[in-house]
């Protein structure tokens, strides 16, 4: 305080009182005395201010020293004070220390930490995280405030400090948690992105739905077009059945039975077809009341699995119950899996043969060298397919038609074999009945021409190989037509058949005995040094066919007139061979019969005879003499007309219309006869265009001669007249070839007709079935028609070996994809005939003579099968009426021979009706089995029973001298045989 103790002392006296001296100094004094009080009450008021403020200021030191939280105060650059907490907080040992010590010293770089001061201090509050480190090494974090404060006019900052030290860390955690729960996000987003997998979710409460675009993509929407997402969203894409199955199981989820479900189900997509979802799903969240809230899940797309189990389930399936048998092996070839049908063609079941190798169902028939062929197209083509013979389990041999594939992985490396297989042991034996029947005499179960020309080529190629000779013989039995006229066929078939295994027991192994038809036989003699080697044993065969034979109860005596050539001093063809052999028998036979005669070579010539034959044909070709007639080629089934073959005829100006036999024979080996087939063709191609103008399509055949077929200029010329007649498909002209002309030079027949086939031109092999084809050669000459030769044809109602050779030609057109015509059919019954077997194709008289090409297109408008013929439609012979025909035949033929007895033609007494053991057999067992009610089977047995036993008392009548009673009923018997075989014919139609 400055102020005088005067100008603290107040006035005592006011001015102008008048007092006295005295009286104004006790005044004074009074007035000191009272200004001295007022100035110790004064003081004790400032004192007791004073220790009310020294009270506080203890007071809130002692809260600001004990307040858990660090507060420090600073002015622009210097710590003023810290309480204990700031002072530990900030790491300084005492407050003396602290005090005046520079603020950034505790608190981090200077220049930030001065800023946060002087903006403090201006009055903007300052908030910041300090990471501090004290002297225990322990990280700490704390939210550090810095505050304005006027203290005494002063401008200070106050600073406190608040830990958050376990905040922080929390969320350090919280963020590392986070970031790893992002990555993880990521992660988990990128394998769905790399699975296709689509996830959903949803919300019960809200009925809302959300879906990833994954989801939408693989129902075909964006995830636009379906939004706003719902549970029905899901419910109109889903199939309903599905839906429902979906929603099974997603309310046992609901009611806590399952925790997750998985469903396959169909959803429609965009485009309208079904796409296959499988789709995964539970529930993430519940209520308090443990309802659901939430679920949450994928689906992914299942089309393309589905359909590979499809496929699997089908190639399963398809392994399963495949009628081949199949097997797979491992790249070691060891079994790992095969199907029923090869347990059932083995006789393997599957435990029995896993692991092992398939050479346990080796047959030994095959040698290292077969298995070695496999092993090298299976390495180098990936596949084989042939036929092998196999052993059963029960040690029987099989055959199975196979096709083995090698299965590799993507790096080109086998991992397995897969071999399909089809038992064809039946068709194999079918095929050698087949075999044998073309190439074996029914009668006498000798080599027929066919298996004797492949005998003798065989016996050509090993006498050039050996240097030795064979020789080829040709026997004519003497006096055997009489034998057959007195005792009837059956005696003289008897009797043949003892002569051939007389015959038969005379020549060696190697050497070949064949009936070449009727009671002509050849003799292939082999491996002859001498050309004279073969003297004895044509003595030995003269001697045993002279020898008197018994049969039923009769001596009968036959001889023989045998011709003979050798080879290779006769060096010409087999079929030559046979020809010169013939020639040499006739010689026998008109120099004394029962004796041989040796072609001589050297004195045989061929003809030079000048043929006048040529030059009238020169002749008649240039006068337009020759004129084609069509005989109709027809499909006795349906009645449509297939072709026709074309037949030249010379119009002679003085003997009338010529047939062919009566002038192409005298030059079917001269350069005439490729003229006039030359002719034939364009007349033929020229009659083809006129019929297709009048809306006709009639394919047309044509016969060639042997020279015409050889000759060089052969397809030039075809080609040129098949150019000019474009408008003729060249598939509308056949040529037919004889079966014996294409085997002169097989390799260039084979050649001429696949080139002939190149222009579309078919090919024909006439009169089939007299000739020597073999079935290697029948495989090799691409002809796509057989001709029947109708000798077969015409004898087959009664000839029960003619009959067995037209069964075995069809079998055979049927197993070479041929198509086979008929030729020759002059009867309903023949026709008939060869329906029953399948045969459908036919032409002859009793379907149309040949006639001029203007008459075919109304014979065709007004032709119709007969009824026998049209009942057969949609029907072939059954293996259970095959019985009931051959009875028939047999039966015919058996007729034939009673009737000739009765009438005195021969004097052998018939045997019994052959049909009577083979129908009474077939009749009491299978025919029985499958017809016993029915009434055309009991009329049969009925029928049956009264001709033997009509026939019976006729040849007993015969034997008790009555033979004119029996005559007089032989149309009696035909009668009933004709009701007989009629129904006989009913039934194997009925049974077909």
């Amino acid at each position: 305080m400055n102020q005088t103790s005067d100008q603290l002392l107040p006035s005592a006296l006011p001015e102008g009182t008048g007092m006295d001296g005295a009286a104004q100094e006790g005044a004074t004094l009074e007035a000191m005395v009272a200004h001295q009080a007022a100035l110790e009450a004064r003081l004790a008021m400032a004192m007791a201010r004073q220790q009310e403020l020294e009270r506080q200021n203890s007071y809130y030191r002692s809260i600001f020293d004990t307040l858990p939280n660090p507060l420090w105060l600073m002015d622009d650059n210097r710590h003023l004070d810290a309480n204990p907490a700031a002072i530990a907080t900030l790491g300084y040992p005492d407050r003396a220390t602290l005090l005046g010590s520079p603020v950034d010293a505790a608190q981090g770089a200077r220049a930030q930490t001065l800023e946060r001061v002087r903006r403090a201090q201006a009055g903007e509050t300052q908030r910041f995280e300090w990471a501090h480190q004290p002297a225990d090494g322990t990280e700490r974090i704390g939210e550090v405030i810095f505050s304005p404060l006027q203290l005494d006019g002063r401008r200070l900052v106050l600073g406190s400090w608040h830990d958050v030290t376990q905040r922080k860390l929390a969320e350090r955690r919280l963020a590392e948690r986070e970031r790893s729960f992002r990555e993880q996000s990521q992660r988990l987003q990128e394998v769905i992105e790399g699975t296709h997998t689509g996830t959903w979710e949803y919300n019960l409460r809200t009925d809302s739905l959300v879906c990833n675009e994954r989801w939408a993509w693989i129902v075909g929407y964006g995830p636009s077009e379906l939004a706003p997402l719902s549970l029905s969203t899901w419910r109109r894409l889903a199939h309903p059945g599905d839906f429902r199955r979906a929603m099974h199981d997603v309310h046992r989820c609901y009611r806590q039975e399952i925790e997750h479900y998985r469903v396959e189900m169909r959803m429609r997509h965009k485009a309208g077809h079904w796409v296959w979802i499988v789709v995964r799903g539970k529930v993430v969240q519940w209520r308090d009341d443990q309802q659901p809230l939430r679920m949450a899940g994928t689906i992914q797309d299942a089309t393309a699995r589905k359909v590979s189990e499809e496929q699997l389930k089908l190639a399963a399936s398809v392994f399963t119950h495949a009628s081949e048998g199949i097997m797979i092996t491992d790249a070691s070839v060891r079994i790992v899996s095969v199907n029923e049908a090869f347990s059932r063609i083995t006789g393997y079941r599957q435990e029995e043969v896993l692991g092992r190798t398939p050479g346990l169902l080796k047959s030994g028939l095959h040698g290292a060298d077969f298995y070695a062929e496999v092993w090298k197209a299976l390495r180098e083509k990936g596949e084989w397919s042939g036929e092998i013979w196999n052993r059963h389990r029960e040690g029987h041999l099989y055959a199975e038609l196979v096709n083995i594939s090698a299965v590799c992985d993507e790096q080109g490396q086998v991992k397995n074999y897969v071999a399909l297989f089809n038992d064809i042991t039946q068709q194999k034996q079918h095929q050698q009945q087949l075999e044998r029947s073309a190439h074996y005499d029914p009668l006498t179960d000798l080599p027929n021409r066919l298996l004797l020309a492949d005998r003798l080529q065989q016996a050509m190629v090993r006498s050039h190989r050996h240097c030795d000779k064979v020789a080829v013989a040709y026997i004519d039995l003497d006096g055997f037509k009489a034998v057959n006229d007195r005792h009837g066929h059956a005696v003289g078939d008897r009797l043949l058949v003892i002569l051939a295994n007389r015959m038969k027991s005379l020549l060696r192994e190697g050497d070949t005995l064949a009936r070449l038809g009727g009671d002509e036989f050849a003799v292939v003699i082999v491996d002859m040094v001498r050309q004279h080697d073969c003297v004895p044993v044509l003595e030995r065969l003269l001697q045993a066919l002279a020898d008197p034979v018994a049969v039923a109860g009769e001596v009968l005596h036959v001889s023989a007139s045998i011709g003979v050539t050798l080879y290779p001093l006769d060096d010409v063809e087999a079929d030559q061979l046979l020809r010169h052999a013939d020639q040499a028998m006739y010689i026998a036979k008109q120099t004394g019969k029962n004796r041989y005669h040796i072609f001589d070579i050297k004195h045989t010539r061929p003809s030079n005879e000048p043929n006048q034959t040529l030059e009238a044909l020169h002749q008649a070709l240039a006068r337009g003499e020759f004129c084609l007639h069509y005989q109709p080629r027809v499909n006795m089934r349906s009645g449509q007309l297939v072709g026709a073959e074309a037949l030249i005829r010379w119009q002679h100006p003085e003997h009338g219309l010529l047939l062919p036999s009566a002038f192409l024979p005298a030059v079917e080996h001269h350069a005439v006869s490729v003229t006039v087939g030359q002719w034939v063709i364009a007349q033929a191609l020229g009659q083809i265009s006129a019929w297709q103008r009048q809306g006709l399509d009639i394919p047309v055949s044509v016969n060639l001669s042997a020279r015409h077929i050889q000759n060089r200029d052969f397809l030039p010329s075809l080609k040129t007249l098949l150019d000019s007649h474009p408008d003729v498909p060249p598939q509308r002209l056949e040529l037919e070839v004889m079966e014996a002309h294409a085997l002169e030079d097989i390799d260039y027949a084979a050649r001429m007709m696949n080139a002939c086939r190149e222009l579309g031109v078919r090919f024909a092999l006439d009169d089939f079935g007299t000739g020597y084809t073999s079935l290697a050669y029948l495989r090799r000459l691409p002809a796509d028609t057989l001709k029947l030769d109708q000798s077969f044809v015409q004898a087959m109602p009664s000839a029960p070996g003619d009959m067995a050779v037209v069964e075995a030609v069809h079998g055979l057109a049927k197993a070479f994809h041929r198509r086979l015509i008929a030729e020759g059919v002059e009867t309903e019954w023949q026709g008939e005939m060869l329906l029953a077997m399948g045969c459908e194709l036919a032409q002859g008289y009793a379907i149309g003579r040949p006639m001029p090409a203007d008459e075919l297109s109304g014979w065709a408008s007004r032709w119709q099968p007969c009824e026998s013929w049209r009942a057969w439609a949609g029907r072939s012979l059954s293996p259970r009426a095959l019985p009931v025909l051959l009875a028939t035949v047999e039966h015919s033929a058996w007729r034939d021979e009673v009737e000739a007895y009765l009438l005195g033609r021969h004097d052998l007494l018939p045997t019994q009706d052959p049909s009577g053991g083979r129908f009474a057999t077939w009749y009491a067992k299978e025919g029985r089995e499958h017809f016993d009610a029915h009434p055309a089977f009991v009329e049969i047995g009925q029928r049956h029973r009264k001709v033997q036993r009509l026939a019976a008392a006729l040849l007993a009548e015969c034997e008790q001298g009555r033979r004119g009673e029996a005559r007089s009923r032989v149309e009696e018997l035909r009668r009933e045989s004709e009701a007989l075989v009629g129904c006989l014919r009913e039934f194997a139609w009925l049974a077909a």
